[in-house]
């Protein structure tokens, strides 16, 4: 699609669209699920070091998708 400039336009405005779908949920699901693996833990018989970890992971996770937000990464226009 790069290499050919007469390539950008309708005819790929469905590959396009699958792969903003795609990274929405991956960057929405990867959030949901380390939310969820911060709730096992708190909720187990872990001891500290892990309980520690899953808050960093959760952290971290809360920060690629504000990153994700804050440069248009997720985002459902086809704009050329």
């Amino acid at each position: 699609m790069i290499t050919e400039i007469n390539n950008l336009g309708s005819k790929f405005d469905s590959a396009v669209r699958f792969a903003q779908i795609f990274g929405a949920i991956a960057f929405i699901g990867g959030l949901a699920v380390l939310l969820w693996h911060l709730r096992t833990v708190w909720s187990g018989t872990r001891r500290w070091p892990a309980k520690v970890w899953s808050i960093v992971l959760a952290f971290s996770a809360l920060v690629v998708v504000w990153v994700a937000f804050a440069f248009k990464l997720i985002g459902f226009g086809v704009y050329y």
